[in-house]
């Protein structure tokens, strides 16, 4: 839809700019509420649950104090993992603050089948790590999620190696609350290999799982395989908020930076390609592009892009100047 702010005069033989939008679901409904491994369920909505509230019915068989509640940035999913072993299944209702959503009912352990295809189990912690391949892309920060949080994490286990031969010293740190991302906190250094070796029973969950050896080789590029993305940036706005963001030619995000002035930015270690630049005028300073609202009289917040593709090379700094009135 889109709508104008100003009252319209007919006859008019004035243009009129107006922005379409799609209106968000204001009103959430529960999706799917279904099992994904033994203790673990997930909870998708049609809309952002932002007040997200459990209340087990009289059939549960469990304790709040039993449940834990993995929420996603857009608010929308929520993962519930529970504690007790000897639950089965959840009976509860849904809430966003004070408004029932629905009620669930969703198994907590698998299905067994006559037929040999019931749910599969699972006793060993999954891990994934935030390589391109193998490649640790610079600035390095490697990051190791698992599937379930964590309740133990032995990190004087791991040994962390470069080229084969030489011990990198490390330390580790959960990057959320429930522990399930922790950062590997160490001095990457360019053109270089690597190999974190973790011993098995190093890490336990929350369901007394552990995880059996892991081995994770990694690499690092040259500096000066990267390129260097420099933007000048003026406007003659005032006391505004823009999310300047890098994004790949199909708009997925590389880089992004908040500014609330005219200057200099620099995105650095950007591989070799095309690339736009986007600016989001992020009115409300949540620190995300917001759709309107008809109801409330809100337009989207504006959105400008740099009027080229932007093609990037090794060792190389592409300068723009962009003036935005």
């Amino acid at each position: 839809i889109g709508f104008s702010n100003q009252i319209v005069n007919v006859p008019d033989n004035t243009g009129h700019n107006i922005k379409l939008f799609i209106e968000p679901d204001t009103l959430p409904h529960i999706l799917k509420a279904q099992f994904v491994a033994s203790g673990k369920a997930v909870i998708t909505f049609t809309a952002p649950v932002k007040n997200f509230q459990f209340r087990l019915l009289p059939a549960a068989s469990t304790d709040l104090k039993d449940l834990l509640f993995e929420k996603s940035v857009t608010y929308d999913t929520v993962f519930v993992y529970c504690t007790d072993t000897l639950v089965d299944s959840l009976h509860a209702v849904i809430l966003n603050g004070t408004t029932v959503v629905d009620t669930i009912h969703v198994n907590l352990k698998p299905r067994i089948s006559t037929r040999g295809r019931g749910d599969i189990l699972t006793n060993t912690i999954l891990m994934n790590a935030n390589l391109a391949g193998d490649v640790l892309e610079m600035p390095a920060r490697l990051i190791l999620r698992f599937s379930s949080p964590v309740k133990s994490f032995d990190a004087s286990q791991f040994k962390l190696t470069k080229d084969s031969v030489t011990i990198v010293p490390f330390t580790a740190e959960p990057i959320d609350s429930l522990k399930k991302n922790y950062h590997i906190i160490f001095k990457a250094e360019e053109n270089k290999q690597y190999r974190l070796l973790i011993p098995s029973n190093s890490i336990t969950d929350i369901f007394n799982h552990h995880n059996d050896t892991i081995n994770i080789t990694f690499r690092t590029r040259e500096e000066r395989e990267y390129a260097n993305v420099i933007l000048n940036f003026t406007t003659a706005a005032y006391d505004f908020n823009y999310i300047i963001q890098l994004l790949t030619e199909n708009d997925a995000v590389v880089k992004e930076v908040t500014i609330t002035k005219s200057q200099k930015i620099n995105f650095e270690y950007v591989l070799p390609g095309k690339y736009k630049i986007r600016i989001i005028d992020d009115e409300n300073r949540n620190g995300k592009w917001d759709t309107g609202n008809y109801w409330r009289r809100v337009q989207p917040e504006n959105v400008f892009y740099y009027p080229e593709i932007i093609s990037t090379r090794s060792n190389w700094d592409v300068d723009l100047n962009w003036i935005l009135k």
